[in-house]
């Protein structure tokens, strides 16, 4: 799928990558493999649009999870609540012009589209709603896990990868957050400092320089023979990149409004068969809308008889606890005569995604963080990416053999 189509929306995405999956699946059977189990890897808005394909799935008639038994679903820097916002400017720019400038996907990832007239709520909140398909058929699969990036990820908020409601990394360094990882790259164990800890900090930072150069960008930073020339031309040539990003961005959107035009058209793209260039929007509705009536008739017909308790999900949540990490409060004031500093940037949920948290927190999910706080940006770290034009993405290596072991052993229990 080529990166331009990005902008068409998760659905239509979804539906392109439906697609896709039976195609492989077709020509594996024609050489004589049978697909009898099916797990999914969804990365960045990948993730997003694999929740949306798992819904699409299991709406079929028979599920395609009759045919083939869900295993693991994982899903690593995935915006599951959106991007929400931040109390900064800079936040709030970036949603005023990301909701508008990445087309149909951005209103979707800024939670500011209407699904339809009849549920005018965002998509990513019906995804998260019990009684949708996509819950439903999330919860199907024996293993979800995700992995959040704790710091450094300037693409997908940590509260958003992690489906938490906070940010307890965000300014680590100023709280004194004391943080373990493993040689993967993954978080054992944090914690907020003990009285003495932070009483050092405070201490150390009145007493201390800081250098100014480490306010500087990464590039302006690690390549020292480059500075000069950089320092000198970056201020002209910033606004011209800004310039020319805003400029492609809105016209990779005008082309996905001029595609999304046509699949508002149910019989545009042949649409209600399956093809590469995805179903048409009313299409794709009809076909969740179905299943949904169908399986309100098969509830009202199975209803439990008055007085008794109904079954429980199998998949009922434990008690919320921090991801991977302890759980002690922070302490709101120090015993001392100082306290550290509190984070000036807190998230802002909107209530659509205080919604989507309280759904998918109905889903049993194994949380993994990440911890690479020496990199610029670590959200493409995370995959590692690009390891050989980028070595510092051999960091993520750790994550991928993490997540492949974990393949193995559902594999072995199966």
């Amino acid at each position: 799928m080529a990166s331009t189509l990005t902008y068409d929306g998760v659905d239509v995405n979804a539906s392109r990558v439906a697609w896709e999956v039976d195609e492989k699946i077709s020509e594996l059977e024609a050489l004589g493999t049978k697909v009898t189990r099916f797990s999914v890897l969804g990365y960045s808005l990948g993730g997003v649009i694999a929740r949306y394909l798992v819904g699409l799935l299991h709406s079929r008639s028979p599920s395609f999870f009759e045919a083939h038994r869900p295993v693991s679903f994982t899903t690593v820097a995935c915006p599951h609540l959106g991007i929400p916002a931040y109390n900064s400017y800079f936040s709030t720019a970036l949603i005023f012009l990301g909701s508008r400038l990445l087309a149909r996907t951005g209103s979707q990832l800024y939670v500011r589209d209407r699904y339809s007239d009849e549920d005018p709520r965002p998509l990513l909140e019906i995804m998260a709603d019990p009684t949708k398909v996509f819950h439903k058929a999330l919860d199907q699969f024996k293993h979800v896990q995700v992995f959040a990036n704790g710091t450094r990820d300037f693409t997908v908020p940590y509260p958003s990868a992690a489906i938490e409601d906070s940010d307890p990394f965000i300014e680590w360094e100023a709280q004194g957050l004391v943080v373990e990882s493993n040689e993967s790259g993954l978080v054992e164990s944090w914690r907020y400092p003990d009285d003495q800890e932070a009483l050092k900090m405070t201490q150390s930072k009145k007493s201390g320089w800081t250098n100014p150069m480490d306010k500087l960008p990464p590039v302006l930073k690690d390549r020292f023979r480059y500075n000069p020339a950089l320092l000198i031309v970056f201020p002209i040539a910033m606004p011209v990149i800004l310039v020319l990003m805003i400029f492609r961005l809105s016209m990779d959107s005008r082309r996905s409004s001029n595609r999304i035009a046509l699949l508002k058209t149910p019989k545009s793209l042949e649409g209600a068969t399956p093809n590469r260039h995805g179903w048409s929007i009313e299409h794709l509705r009809d076909t969740i809308g179905r299943f949904e009536q169908s399986m309100e008739t098969d509830l009202i017909e199975e209803a439990d008889p008055p007085g008794q308790m109904r079954r429980r999900s199998r998949r009922s949540s434990a008690p919320h606890r921090p991801p991977n990490g302890s759980a002690k409060t922070r302490p709101t004031q120090m015993d001392g005569p100082e306290k550290l500093e509190l984070p000036s940037q807190r998230v802002q949920f909107t209530p659509a995604q205080q919604n989507m948290l309280r759904g998918l927190r109905r889903i049993k999910i194994d949380r993994f963080v990440t911890w690479y706080p020496d990199i610029g940006n670590s959200h493409a770290v995370s995959i590692c990416r690009d390891p050989k034009n980028k070595p510092v993405h051999n960091k993520g290596r750790g994550l991928l053999k993490v997540w492949a072991e974990s393949l193995i052993r559902d594999d072995a229990e199966e």
